[in-house]
């Protein structure tokens, strides 16, 4: 998606070419692309920058997001807005459901938030039992944690084992040109 934006030079243009329209949530999307500027600056006249407003609802949205990292569920988040705010539920929902989209928050984001919960509890116990030097139950504790997050799944290494179980065929010749056009194949491949 980098690429393309580069390319095209901004969400703006991109939008503009697929004759798509700005949504109210492009300005924050352009922000974090460096397209749009957090408060107008007289180094660049010519370039957008949120309004108080925009800044208010960004700063709303980080703080949505921040409590989404930290484990809390979707409707955790939404009674905090709601009391920090003093807003209606249905304001509260809509200004989640934004900041996941701002920040890329795909799939069930209770779901995630339950895991992260898990992982901060296991690590919160595991330190009170190294606190109270019980070193054993500690360690099984940080290791339910980092299981939890993934940190045992094998990854991927782009081998196949099957490549290395048979062995490769050379064939040697003295002919030029069959060495010519190997090299031109590999030069084309590039």
């Amino acid at each position: 998606m980098s690429n393309i934006v580069s390319k095209a030079g901004s969400f703006k243009k991109i939008k503009a070419l697929l004759k798509v329209d700005e949504s109210r949530l492009d300005k924050y999307l352009r922000f974090y692309a460096g397209e749009v500027l957090y408060e107008q600056s007289s180094e660049y006249p010519n370039k957008d920058f949120l309004t108080d407003t925009d800044r208010e609802m960004l700063e709303r949205y980080r703080r949505v997001f921040s409590m989404f990292k930290v484990g809390r569920t979707d409707e955790i988040i939404r009674s905090i807005i709601c009391a920090e705010y003093k807003i209606e539920w249905r304001q509260a929902r809509n200004i989640v459901n934004d900041a996941y989209y701002i920040f890329g928050v795909i799939g069930n984001a209770d779901r995630e938030g339950k895991k992260r919960v898990s992982i901060e509890y296991y690590r919160s116990l595991a330190n009170l039992c190294a606190k109270n030097r019980d070193y054993e139950n500690a360690g099984k504790l940080w290791e339910k944690a980092d299981k939890l997050e993934g940190l045992f799944d094998l990854e991927a290494s782009g081998l196949n084992p099957e490549d290395f179980k048979h062995a490769p065929t050379f064939v040697f010749t003295d002919n030029i040109n069959i060495l010519n056009q190997r090299q031109k194949a590999l030069d084309l491949d590039e």
